[in-house]
Formats: C-alpha cells, structure tokens, sequence
C-alpha cells in the first residue's frame, strides 16, 4: 500500500486555518469527513479518537512533521489527508519544534492490511 493510494486528494488543506493541535486534528477531520460524507457526529468522534491517541503520545517525529492515526469503526478501509501550516503548529514533538507538515490516517477499527 502506497501513501498515495489513502490519501483524499479532495481533503488535502494547503494552510490550516487552527494554530493549535487539538484544532488542526478537528479541522483535518471535518476536511475528511465533508469528502468522505460523514455525518457531522462521525466527526466529533473521529476527532476525539485521534486526540485520544496522541494524549498516549505525541505522534510527531520532528523535523516539523508529525502524522496523527486512529483506528475508528466509521471509516472505511485506510484514509487520510495531508495539510501545512506555514507558521508552525506546538504537536509536543520530539525536537520541541512546530510542526509544519502534518499526515492524518484513519482506519477501521479491524482493518486488515494484505
């Protein structure tokens, strides 16, 4: 599997509007879900399950990179888009530096990948 094939070109945020990282992961999530189709309650708890993951740890590697995952029963296979922001957003990441670039990936819960 190629990242290319999960991205949602649709999806894709070229400047984030959110400066924090609760708000990008919502802002990354209704970009998705308006592509996908999802209802507006799907979105809520998408968001939350990603925000849950990275309260276990922060998912961005440094270098101004992080990429957000969760696993949730209301998509579809693998998915996920991509989105920048010039200015930097604080992900808690290992360098202690913004994050620039971020990958956001969504499973289903019991996806399988062969």
């Amino acid at each position: 599997m190629k990242l290319a094939d999960v991205i949602v070109a649709e999806a894709i945020i070229p400047e984030l509007c959110a400066n924090d990282r609760d708000g990008v992961v919502r802002e990354m999530v209704t970009a998705l879900a308006a592509t996908l189709k999802l209802g507006d309650d799907v979105v809520a708890s998408v968001a939350e399950a990603v925000l849950e993951r990275e309260r276990g740890g922060s998912t961005a590697f440094g270098k101004g990179l992080a990429i957000p995952h969760a696993k949730h029963p209301a998509v579809q296979g693998v998915v996920g888009t991509i989105a920048r922001s010039s200015r930097g957003v604080e992900f808690r990441s290992l360098d202690r530096e913004p994050v620039n670039l971020i990958v956001l990936l969504l499973t289903l819960q019991r996806y399988v990948v062969s």
